[in-house]
């Protein structure tokens, strides 16, 4: 009977985390929208946050606009930061 208590206060507790994990900081329940729709307001703080070269930051923007988990934000940055990456090699004037 005490392990049956245990079990089902665990499952409570996995339950009510992950339906936090959708809230944002308003306090309002959403789903996570895909991270491809980052809104540009949230857009303009990463690209802040990545030219300080704070990735960390920047992965933590994309998670509060969207929702997204930590493996989809980092991804969405991480692919973000290398075309950026990209695009400067390939420009003459910011090579310098």
């Amino acid at each position: 009977m005490d392990n049956f208590f245990w079990v089902m206060v665990a499952l409570a507790v996995g339950y009510v985390l992950g339906r936090n994990s959708v809230l944002k900081m308003d306090g309002e329940m959403r789903a996570p929208m895909p991270v491809g729709e980052l809104p540009a307001e949230a857009k303009g703080r990463m690209e802040d946050a990545l030219r300080r070269g704070d990735k960390i930051d920047a992965v933590r923007i994309v998670r509060t606009a969207t929702g997204a988990g930590l493996k989809e934000s980092k991804a969405f940055v991480d692919a973000f930061a290398a075309k950026r990456a990209e695009r400067r090699k390939g420009d003459p004037i910011s090579r310098g």
